[in-house]
């Protein structure tokens, strides 16, 4: 070793001995990631709720405590409020389950099957991060083709429609949120 590794060397351990023996071990603060949020208007335009993004949302005919928001009946409304690019979401129009009571969800499925769902909306975020000005018509979807920008920063990706005809063929009862990876 030569002098100046030794000079080194004595130095970072005198700072050693000097900060009490123990490297410094002081926890950095982890913050939870901020991924924007979903808000869903009523018909009228009027604010139904708003969700954190991510995750899976049911709502409900009648809502018999604070858990559920009621689904958006003969359509409504949605807008994106700094969702980061490549996240998805789903809008379904659930089907009933046997015996359904209006203060239960109906299915919540992105599957394509009859049985399950009347329709749904599969939209992916292409902008980083997307923020949409003005609110969508959920009724508007309909009139969209796989591919189609809904508004700057949102494409249609995906769809689906069972054939059926639903008495409330606009309604949303579920949404089920992806943030991107």
């Amino acid at each position: 070793m030569n002098k100046l590794q030794r000079f080194w060397a004595g130095s970072l351990a005198v700072l050693f001995l000097l900060n009490g023996g123990t490297p410094d071990t002081q926890a950095t603060e982890i913050t939870p990631q901020d991924n924007g949020s979903l808000s869903l208007y009523f018909a009228d335009q009027g604010l139904q709720c708003s969700f954190p993004f991510g995750g899976t949302v049911a709502f409900v005919e009648s809502p018999n405590h604070g858990n559920y928001c009621k689904y958006l009946k003969n359509g409504g409304y949605f807008k994106l409020t700094n969702v980061p690019s490549a996240s998805t979401i789903w809008l379904i129009n659930g089907k009933p389950r046997t015996g359904q009571i209006p203060s239960n969800p109906k299915y919540c499925s992105t599957g394509r099957s009859s049985s399950l769902s009347f329709n749904w909306w599969k939209l992916t975020t292409i902008k980083q991060p997307t923020n949409m000005i003005d609110k969508v018509r959920i009724e508007d979807l309909k009139t969209l083709k796989i591919g189609s920008v809904v508004v700057p920063g949102v494409m249609l990706t995906d769809l689906y429609d069972s054939g059926d005809n639903p008495a409330e063929p606009d309604s949303i009862n579920c949404a089920i949120m992806e943030v991107s990876p």
